[in-house]
């Protein structure tokens, strides 16, 4: 068995969708400002040794050649590596700013890290996800992100089981107080989705869906002279 694993390669479909099995974790924060720049932050982390020892439980092979196997798994120095370029994957390269990528080991897990700046949320996901936001006549503003994994997934098909043990979180910080979400984690202008990775997948009309307070009318009205101008 080889003892270390490079390019662990996940394929990005406006989500993260994994070509192997076993415990990831995505993580992914998107901070945004009144005019829709921001940061955002992806990550990925899981246990090298739980990683393998959950694709060596789905091999079909007697129990003393899968002990065997746990036994090397348990000695081995395993390293995984997901790299820079795979994160490059899920966003549009043109619209980064001060991007940074990093890796670190904790505890036994190791984390792989992609943090950047954007002008533009809309333009940051520009053929890969789809954003809407919304303004009605009151001034409240939604802001909605589709993943739609299986929809430009082309390995349509791919049982949602695989993904079992994965787990899947996203922070959103808004400009202003959040007042509805489709989640129950509300803090004031945060909101944060957490679920198992397998009902992400399992669900091709998965978005996450937030409403923030209005902007002061002052503030309001001076941005709609400004536009008028």
């Amino acid at each position: 068995m080889m003892k270390k694993m490079t390019s662990i390669r996940f394929i990005l479909v406006g989500l993260l969708v994994f070509s192997v099995c076993g415990c990831l974790n995505y993580e992914q924060e998107t901070s945004l400002k009144d005019d829709f720049s921001g940061s955002i932050q992806l990550m990925v982390w899981l246990n090298p040794k739980t990683f393998i020892d959950s694709a060596i439980q789905k091999i079909d092979a007697n129990p003393q050649i899968k002990k065997t196997m746990e036994d090397l798994v348990e000695k081995a120095d395993f390293k995984m590596e997901v790299g820079e370029e795979s994160f490059l994957e899920i966003v549009n390269k043109d619209a980064l700013k001060n991007k940074v990528y990093s890796k670190t080991k904790k505890d036994g897990r190791e984390y792989f890290c992609f943090t950047a700046e954007f002008d533009d949320i809309r333009k940051l996901f520009q053929g890969k996800r789809e954003i809407a936001i919304i303004e009605d006549k009151d001034g409240l503003v939604t802001y909605t992100e589709y993943f739609s994994p299986q929809a430009a997934d082309k390995t349509n098909g791919t049982d949602p089981a695989v993904f079992k043990g994965c787990t899947f979180k996203y922070i959103l910080h808004l400009p202003r107080d959040i007042i509805k979400a489709n989640t129950v984690k509300i803090d004031k202008n945060t909101a944060t989705w957490e679920l198992p990775f397998e009902e992400v997948i399992a669900n091709k009309d998965f978005h996450i869906t937030a409403t923030m307070k209005s902007e002061n009318k002052i503030s309001r009205w001076l941005k709609n002279i400004i536009k008028k101008k």
